[in-house]
């Protein structure tokens, strides 16, 4: 915060965007410690990140009016897309956003994004084994998108992009606060297909 304020004088937003993804580690299947040092290391990052991060910026953001945005996920709000500790990582982000809001207003506007599938270079918890572990090494990852979802093609980045500059945007969402803007690909609507 420190170096963007004597870079850029003040600061309009903050967008809490790093994060861990556990691939789908199943409870059943993975021993307590790991469970537990996997839980710590997620959360550190895609919970504890985002609260530290806002408390780092508050006094900034009060002195703008400004604004904060979290990205949630596609699991914020489905179960099956990750495993227990990232879904439950992206539940506890859609938690910070609401109460947040309802916290830090009227002064600052606290709202959320949540992406669905999109090739990304996220990375796994080292206490499950999945550091060196990305979207990339997923089997067709591209029929994946296509198949699940009613848009039928997987998103880049770039693709979100927008969803957090509107929600930025005072002159486009000055009344806005609270809201998790879901940009799923139509996932939500389809849902998960039965298994087998």
């Amino acid at each position: 915060m420190a170096r963007a304020l004597a870079e850029f004088g003040r600061l309009d937003t903050f967008v809490g965007n790093a994060g861990l993804y556990d691939y789908g580690a199943r409870v059943a299947d993975t021993p307590a410690p790991l469970l537990s040092h996997g839980f710590d290391e997620l959360f550190a990052v895609n919970v504890k990140g985002c609260l530290l991060g806002v408390k780092a910026a508050l006094d900034a953001l009060v002195e703008t009016s400004g604004n904060v945005v979290l990205t949630a996920s596609l699991a914020a709000r489905n179960a099956g897309v990750g495993g227990a500790v990232h879904t439950a990582s992206k539940h506890a982000v859609v938690g910070l956003v609401q109460l947040l809001a309802l916290e830090l207003a009227p002064r600052v506007r606290v709202n959320g994004v949540s992406p669905g599938f999109m090739r990304t270079d996220i990375r796994g918890p080292r206490a499950l084994g999945l550091e060196e572990r990305t979207p990339a090494s997923l089997p067709d990852l591209d029929g994946l998108a296509r198949a699940l979802l009613p848009l039928q093609f997987l998103a880049d980045p770039a693709d979100y992009t927008g969803h957090y500059v509107q929600l930025a945007s005072r002159a486009n969402a000055a009344a806005t606060t609270g809201v998790v803007v879901d940009c799923d690909g139509g996932f939500a609507v389809r849902g998960m297909p039965p298994p087998g």
